[in-house]
């Protein structure tokens, strides 16, 4: 049920912040919140804004361009650091942040669906075919690079 309340409330709020530009061609822009909800208590937040263009002047013209980028809120959490040195700790905790911004663009059709007498529009996105970028970049919070060193599985120790 927690998962239907988070899925309901994030359109809820894609739906209230989105805006329409009318001219030669069709742009809206659109905000909101997105979790893993999968996994809500080891989940990145992200503010995803999107930026969807229809480059055709009819307003029922059915392809769109869309790019998305997720601006990361940090995530907190812990790594641990190891030296060879005898005479320090073997081990120490560290706290670490993580930002995990992510980039989409795509190109799809869309049909619509439904339109009110204030001129709200209701679309449904069909077929999106897009490439996408995700970037992780974590930090340590006093980390002493000279004497310890934090084991990354995710990162290539041969570059």
């Amino acid at each position: 049920m927690k998962v239907i309340y988070s899925i309901l409330f994030a359109l809820s709020i894609s739906i209230i912040s989105s805006v329409e530009i009318e001219a030669q061609s069709f742009v809206s822009l659109s905000t909101g919140i997105s979790m893993d909800l999968n996994n809500a208590n080891h989940s990145f937040y992200h503010v995803p804004v999107t930026l969807q263009w229809k480059p055709f002047k009819q307003r029922h013209s059915p392809f769109f361009l869309e790019f998305c980028y997720d601006i990361p809120i940090t995530a907190k959490g812990t790594g641990n650091a190891f030296t060879l040195n005898p005479e320090l700790p073997k081990e120490v905790m560290l706290q670490e942040n993580i930002r995990a911004s992510i980039f989409t663009a795509s190109i799809g059709f869309r049909v619509h669906l439904y339109t009110n007498k204030n001129n709200n529009s209701f679309y449904l996105n069909l077929l999106p075919f897009g490439v996408c970028a995700q970037n992780f970049v974590v930090s340590y919070k006093k980390y002493d690079k000279q004497n310890y060193e934090v084991l990354n599985p995710d990162v290539n120790l041969k570059q």
